[in-house]
This record gives C-alpha cells, structure tokens and sequence, in this order.
C-alpha cells in the first residue's frame, strides 16, 4: 500500500486511475474488513496520504460514511496510532473543503475531537511510561490539526461557535505554563485563533471568559485575532 501511495503522489493522475480501477474503494473497504490493526492502520493512512496530495482522491473520499467510520474509530478503545492515523484522515478531508467540514460536523465527528482534544492532553505522570506521553502528544497535536481545519479555510462560523467549547480548558492550560512550551501553545493558540477569526460571537464569548484579562498567558497571536475584527459601518 505504501508503494501505492509513493505511485500516486508522483502525479495526479495516477491517483485518478488507480480510483478508475476500483483501488481506493478496495483499499478503504480493507481498512474497514481487516481484523489486524497494522493493516487498517496502514490502509487508512495510504487513503489519507492520497487524499493530502490529490484533490480528486480527497472529493472521492468525503462522504458521509467515511466520516462516520472515522467517529466509530475516534470512539472505540483501540490503540492511540489508530486513533491518531483515523484524526489524520479527518484532517486531509477537512481541509480546504467545505463539504468536509460540514460532514464533520454533521456526524458528530467535531464533538468526538473536542473530546479528545481535552481528554489527550499530555500531561506527564510518574505512572506514565515516555513512550506514551510521546504518542498522546502526537494524537493530540493532530486533533488541534484537524479541528483547526474544520473551522477555517474555509471559514465556517458554525463549526467556530461548537469550538468555542475549549477556551475555558485552554486558557486554563496557557495559564499553567511558567515558560513557554512551543509544542504545547502552538496549537492551542492556532486552535483559538482560528476559532476567533471574523467571527464577534467567538471573539465576545472568548473576551468574557476571561480570555484577555491577563496580558500575560494569552499570546500575541490570539490578541491580535480577538482584536482585528473591524468596526461595523
């Protein structure tokens, strides 16, 4: 499958003839059959592969179902590499695609990782082995990818509105920070960001939370976002 993937990403058409001879249809329905977690995983992230360098693999695989079996994996209690190669497909069908986004919401697939952008938050425990820290980190850096993508480019002010659910947690985490943790911050100010955007509802929700009220854990970026949106006529 991964030499399938190199294949198609040299050019576009490729892809489209291998979809043409049933390819990407067989490959998806192996990732839903395959009772052996390396192959799903590997089908899933051939798809997602084909679908980040092809906007035609990307049209041909955003449907309502392929979003509903990504939510069933984001719910069942399989490993995080599942999860975090099934929030990757979700990324690449989200992004730049208004219809993506609009499946993602209405499979409730948006609830899911707002969920799992809370509960995969890295935090380090005595109990909790480094490798695993690691692989939680990486889950949950692709959920703030994929959220990220179902609210802008294009904007779509309903998905912003369901987002503004984590500025509570998020403030909460960039206030815990004494220094700054590029790895951490970054996607949860880009997430906010994001969210806030030329949207007033999000931008007064987050300044009522409490969002600006300390210059300090809010960083510039957020600031300048919640700040630009300009006056009305």
């Amino acid at each position: 499958m991964l030499t399938i993937y190199n294949i198609c990403q040299q050019k576009g058409e490729f892809a489209e003839y291998f979809h043409e001879m049933g390819g990407i249809l067989f490959i998806y329905n192996l990732s839903k059959s395959s009772k052996h977690l390396e192959v799903k995983e590997a089908a899933l992230f051939t798809l997602g592969g084909l679908a980040e360098n092809s906007v035609f693999c990307q049209q041909v695989l955003c449907r309502m179902d392929v979003f509903t079996y990504m939510s069933h994996l984001l719910m069942e209690d399989c490993p995080l590499t599942t999860k975090r190669v099934a929030v990757y497909m979700v990324s690449v069908l989200v992004t730049c695609n208004k219809s993506g986004q609009i499946h993602a919401k209405v499979t409730g697939c948006i609830d899911i990782l707002l969920d799992l952008f809370r509960s995969s938050f890295p935090i380090s425990s005595d109990d909790m082995r480094p490798a695993h820290i690691t692989q939680l980190c990486q889950l949950w850096t692709s959920v703030s990818n994929a959220l990220c993508g179902c609210v802008n480019n294009p904007q779509n002010e309903e998905n912003q509105l369901m987002c503004m659910s984590i500025f509570p947690v998020a403030k909460t985490w960039l206030e815990s920070f004494v220094l700054p943790v590029t790895e951490i911050m970054q996607p949860i100010t880009s997430l906010v960001g994001m969210t806030v955007a030329n949207n007033p509802s999000a931008q007064g929700f987050f300044c009522l939370d409490g969002g600006l009220a300390d210059p300090g854990p809010v960083p510039c970026e957020v600031r300048r976002g919640v700040q630009s949106q300009p006056s009305g006529p």
